[in-house]
């Protein structure tokens, strides 16, 4: 049998199953880090939640997943991310800004702004608080979120980092992301005219699950939207592959989330009137004035439909793609630029650190765990 994550759980079974994690997790432990394990401790709220929820919250701190959940082919260290990133932004150089990175994340590259998930490297900034805006999901009780951070900076007046809430495969999630996008572009704190976004906000922008999701043209929404709001939308011209490990609750205690996807969700949001070139070698997308144009580095920009657009493909966690997401690698009037999802890559559900268990007893306890959670649940 396997583990149903929508399957609802009673507040009063929250403790219990944190308690039989614990016990299997301390069986599984090497002793040096067996006190780690036994001095974390339940805070999660008892209440009801959807079981891959609930172990998203439990687990996390017990530090069993690799590699952000996915499944990938080789293995991989912070250390070797930490040298990676150190390498490509050094190498374009600019200014970098970054999403969801915690001060566990953050890099040994000066002068750096940081604050709550957002981080800035290469520039003097200040970072602003962070901003909420929310819409409710169709039928159900609960909401997604856009969260965004101004930063002022001598090199452009104002930028604004957001991130979504995920949900980038789900339909009932993606449309309500595509909402909020909107919302905050025609709000009054977004000026078309002078103020630059960044950010991750799941839903593909490719649309290779749109018509999957029964969701029209995502791309034919964001040529309405350049031409209505007078903006150009920049995306990277990648669709990346990631899949999730199913039914693994050791391996990946964000089962909740869909377990394979092959999209792009990150993108920059700038006036029309900027003049946009690729860095990155594998190109970008740039919708501008109710036209595509695909931009290669140093190569004349060419135009496309929307079905017509040459994605390539590469896997999450590979020599093209450090992390899961694509960066946008481009130049602004002549200015390079770098944006990331470092997707906290040193917190609890980032790559593997320092590793608290012998891997076959884990293996062995996660399935023991699952079975309580079938006998548990029905």
């Amino acid at each position: 049998m396997t583990l149903d994550p929508k399957k609802l759980v009673s507040a009063p079974l929250v403790q219990p199953i944190f308690d039989r994690a614990k016990s299997c997790l301390l069986a599984a432990s090497l002793p040096e880090y067996r006190q780690h394990i036994e001095q974390q401790q339940c805070t999660v709220p008892h209440k009801s939640y959807p079981l891959g929820k609930l172990l998203s919250k439990l687990l996390s701190v017990f530090r069993t997943q690799d590699a952000g959940g996915f499944e990938i082919a080789h293995p991989v260290s912070q250390e070797q991310v930490e040298e990676t990133l150190l390498q490509q932004i050094t190498k374009i150089g600019g200014v970098s800004y970054g999403i969801e990175t915690s001060q566990d994340s953050l890099l040994p590259l000066h002068p750096q702004t940081h604050l709550k998930e957002v981080v800035v490297y290469n520039a003097s900034t200040t970072i602003g608080l962070q901003q909420v805006i929310s819409l409710p999901i169709p039928n159900q009780q609960s909401i997604q979120e856009l969260k965004v951070h101004a930063v002022l900076s001598p090199e452009h007046p104002k930028v604004w980092i957001g991130h979504t809430s995920s949900g980038t495969s789900e339909v009932e999630k993606a449309p309500v992301n595509r909402d909020l996008l909107y919302r905050w572009l025609t709000s009054d704190a977004f000026d078309t005219q002078r103020d630059w976004f960044f950010g991750d906000v799941n839903f593909d922008l490719t649309d290779s699950v749109s018509a999957t999701l029964g969701m029209d043209s995502t791309i034919q929404m964001l040529v309405d939207w350049s031409k209505e709001l007078g903006v150009q939308f920049v995306f990277p011209m990648v669709r990346v592959r990631k899949k999730r490990y199913a039914h693994r609750p050791f391996a990946n205690n964000q089962i909740h989330k869909f377990e394979a996807q092959i999209a792009e969700s990150m993108v920059t949001v700038l006036p029309e009137q900027m003049k946009v070139e690729a860095v990155d070698q594998d190109g970008l997308v740039c919708i501008r004035e109710g036209e595509i144009r695909l931009l290669q580095s140093n190569q004349p920009a060419t135009m496309c439909t929307p079905t017509e657009t040459p994605w390539k493909h590469h896997n999450s966690f590979s020599r093209a793609v450090t992390l899961d997401h694509k960066p946008i690698v481009l130049s602004i009037d002549g200015v390079p630029y770098q944006f990331y999802n470092f997707m906290d890559f040193k917190g609890d559900r980032g790559i593997k650190g320092t590793f608290w268990y012998e891997p076959n007893r884990l293996r062995e306890q996660e399935q023991v765990f699952v079975d309580y959670l079938v006998d548990l649940l029905g």
